[in-house]
């Protein structure tokens, strides 16, 4: 392919104006979609697949005490410990416990409902989290706090905040603390959403128990096991030793656990990363089959300039780069233009799907391969399709206006074309329905329900009194008095 193929392959771009913009806006928004589609499936497919050792890394999940057929995260507080002494594939266990309504103080003022987990000194010999500043190592101690980046540039302006001091503060405690480590942004997504991490013994009081990994010596010796913990009839329970049934989940799998219900995970369905892969496929096979059926069209009116090439004795290769010229760029000025469309929508997109993705992941290694194995892919079949149909030109057929201009393959297209957007527009509307009947429709209770939460543990036995006061009040229709919020997970 030389200079002159491109200058004549942009010569009859230009020439047909209207195709052009027409493919080249189809192009650039289907490619959009597919950038946004590809990188959210690839990025939900790898959460926490930064963790060097997550094929090691197991989730313990409890039979539900209560019954049925539910699983739950919460492990009691004893048995971490009993894994280790008793287990010797336990290599290491990590327990997570979230804390509510946390306050810290800094010299900025007080910032409230800070997402605080506490965890124990093997938290980063299990997990791999990075460190912008500072070491993991003893970065948990009795008197430490550590943060992310993002939440040290909110409490005291900067990132590198290592020795600082702040106050912690919950309903009835109140620690001074040095800031040990900066956590840096996460390279790939987590099913763990904290702001800062506090060691256990900080508020020991909090401490009963909680979500639970393991790290094994050999991630084969998981079923076994897993068998070995059930027939211990003295391994710590929720409702006493050796009752209940423990199960281990591989880590890559926490992220899809509907049975992952506390406040500091976050989990998806399974079914809407297939459902995604099914979207993404169709969007793709619209935008690239309306790229092939404009580009035959165009084709059309060129009919008589096919003719003259073969009279004069153009050869296959020279149809091969003249086709290849026009079709690279199509494809480079539509995907340079998707880039564009992809960075302003990306806002929108992380919005609809609780998402966090970040336009430099479209670098990732598995988003730059797929992207550019399905533009290759495109363009090889268009250009093949294209120099078939020009190589079978017969000039003597133009001559006696005999050519056949049918269009029964692209109409084809266009056929199928319509119907995945009919399906599409259809399931669009069903799911934005659906939604809103999810967050607008009747839940079986007041939506304008006030909850109070007592100061602390002491204030908390004044409840019955403060309700039969609060019945008194005209307006208040019913109040009651309860341990804990029963919509919560409880």
């Amino acid at each position: 392919m030389s200079f002159t193929h491109l200058k004549f392959a942009i010569r009859r771009i230009w020439r047909s104006k209207v195709y052009s913009l027409i493919i080249l806006l189809s192009l650039a928004i289907g490619f959009a979609c597919s950038n946004l589609l590809i990188s959210f499936l690839i990025a939900e497919s790898n959460t926490d697949s930064f963790h060097s050792k997550s094929k090691r890394i197991f989730q313990i999940f409890n039979d539900d005490p209560f019954g049925g057929n539910r699983r739950i995260a919460y492990i009691t507080g004893a048995m971490p410990d009993y894994l280790k002494s008793n287990y010797p594939e336990v290599e290491r266990v990590s327990q997570l416990t979230g804390l509510d309504g946390v306050t810290l103080e800094t010299t900025s003022g007080k910032f409230h409902d800070v997402g605080m987990l506490m965890a124990d000194s093997s938290f980063f010999s299990v997990f791999d989290f990075p460190i912008y500043k500072g070491r993991a190592s003893n970065g948990l101690t009795p008197e430490s706090i550590m943060l992310t980046r993002e939440k040290a540039k909110i409490l005291f302006g900067e990132e590198d905040v290592v020795g600082r001091t702040l106050t912690l503060e919950t309903v009835d405690t109140s620690r001074l603390l040095t800031v040990s480590a900066v956590i840096d942004n996460l390279p790939e997504n987590s099913h763990l959403i904290f702001e800062g991490l506090i060691h256990h013994s900080v508020l020991k009081n909090e401490l009963s128990g909680g979500p639970s990994y393991v790290l094994l010596r050999d991630e084969l010796a998981v079923r076994e096991l897993e068998k070995k913990i059930n027939l211990d009839a003295q391994i710590p329970g929720l409702i006493g030793p050796g009752k209940g049934g423990y199960h281990l989940d591989p880590l890559r799998e926490s992220y899809f656990n509907k049975d992952n219900t506390m406040a500091f995970t976050k989990t998806r369905n399974k079914i809407l990363i297939g459902v995604g892969y099914v979207v993404c496929g169709l969007v793709l096979f619209m935008a690239s089959f309306n790229f092939i059926n404009l580009f035959l069209l165009s084709l059309q009116e060129r009919t008589k300039e096919m003719g003259i090439r073969k009279t004069l004795g153009v050869s296959l290769s020279n149809l091969i780069k003249a086709s290849s010229a026009e079709v690279i760029i199509y494809l480079g000025t539509g995907l340079i233009s998707s880039l564009l469309l992809t960075y302003l929508l990306l806002p929108v997109f992380n919005t609809i799907t609780e998402a966090n993705l970040k336009f430099s992941y479209l670098s990732h290694p598995q988003v730059f391969l797929v992207i550019g194995l399905v533009i290759s892919l495109l363009g090889v079949l268009v250009i093949l399709i294209s120099v078939s149909k020009q190589w079978k030109t017969q000039p003597i057929n133009l001559i006696r206006n005999n050519y056949s201009s049918k269009l029964t393959f692209s109409r084809f297209l266009f056929t199928i074309q319509f119907v995945i957007s009919i399906t599409l527009v259809i399931c669009s509307i069903t799911i934005i329905r659906q939604m809103n009947f999810l967050e607008y429709g009747p839940l079986g209770f007041n939506r304008n329900i006030i909850q109070l939460n007592s100061f602390d543990k002491e204030s908390s036995k004044f409840f019955p009194e403060l309700k039969q006061s609060l019945l008194q009040i005209p307006g208040i229709n019913q109040a009651t008095v309860c341990s804990g919020n029963p919509i919560s997970g409880n």
